[in-house]
């Protein structure tokens, strides 16, 4: 989610002395700075003199509230219903992915609080975040995983992310003593998660044509952070420049397609041996 070089706006201060609230200090840091360049992908850029983006915080009551501002064009009402819905973006193509405001919200309403949108013409768009002061509410901000019924501790959850169906049912064929789940896109995995992210290893296809491995990654360490580490790439012998900085960046372990269902046993067997070590 990077800016463009060129100034969009002036930055407005309005930052008072606030009581501390229970969070993630990393987490919230990027929900807020999620919300701030937001503010600053709906203004146009080389018109840094003609538009503001105001930075508030201040107590109120129990509360503490924090407000991004832009200057710009007013979002219109149907847009404004969907903007934290996940992946939902008005950005040109190539600036965001749909996820920062999204992304936000979850973390927000994770802490207890509550964000929302104001938008009208000559007035910008306010996103104002509301959190509970420190002692209102004693929860961590990091949602736990949601837990089912009792297995066996040898059976594991496995969730695969492919685009190709068939590829989802040769893992239950492979994997019979576990616990497989497949769904065939990166938004469908992501609205699985959303509700249910209790599982061990997470197989996950790079490069799927609605959301990417890459961004099915970012959604999981920002929403369920840890899980991450649980993700599998798998991946065919070339991939384009973007995937091979992502995976140099990344620690997870691959899959390289196609591979043999003996071979899948395997790989599954030594990892969940490693991970139950640990």
């Amino acid at each position: 989610m990077d800016l463009d070089p060129v100034p969009r706006a002036r930055l407005v201060k309005a930052l008072e002395e606030v009581p501390p609230v229970l969070a993630n200090e990393a987490v919230l840091g990027q929900a807020m700075l999620n919300l701030l360049l937001n503010a600053a992908h709906a203004l146009p850029v080389g018109h840094a003199s003609e538009h503001t983006i105001r930075v508030a915080c201040r107590a109120d009551g129990d509360k503490v509230v924090v407000e991004f501002t832009n200057s710009g064009p007013n979002i219109p009402p149907e847009v404004v219903r969907h903007v934290f819905d996940t992946f939902f973006t008005d950005t040109p193509p190539g600036i965001g992915s749909g996820l920062a405001v999204s992304i936000a919200h979850t973390v927000v309403m994770d802490m207890g609080g509550s964000i929302t949108v104001d938008s009208e013409p000559e007035r910008g768009t306010t996103f104002r975040v509301e959190l509970p002061a420190h002692g209102v509410v004693d929860h961590d901000s990091s949602p736990p995983r949601r837990r089912g019924p009792a297995r066996p501790s040898d059976t594991k959850r496995v969730l695969v992310v492919d685009d190709e169906a068939p590829l989802g049912n040769a893992f239950r064929r492979a994997l019979r003593q576990h616990d497989v789940t497949a769904v065939t896109s990166g938004r469908e995995a992501v609205a699985l998660l959303t509700e249910d992210s209790d599982f061990d290893l997470i197989f996950c296809d790079l490069f799927m044509p609605d959301v990417s491995g890459m961004d099915v990654y970012a959604w999981i360490k920002n929403h369920r952070p840890g899980l991450e580490a649980d993700i599998v790439f798998m991946t065919g012998n070339t991939f384009s420049g973007d995937g091979r900085q992502f995976l140099e960046k990344v620690s997870n372990k691959r899959l390289a397609k196609p591979f043999e269902l003996n071979d899948l046993r395997r790989f599954v067997a030594e990892y969940v041996g490693h991970r139950d070590e640990e």
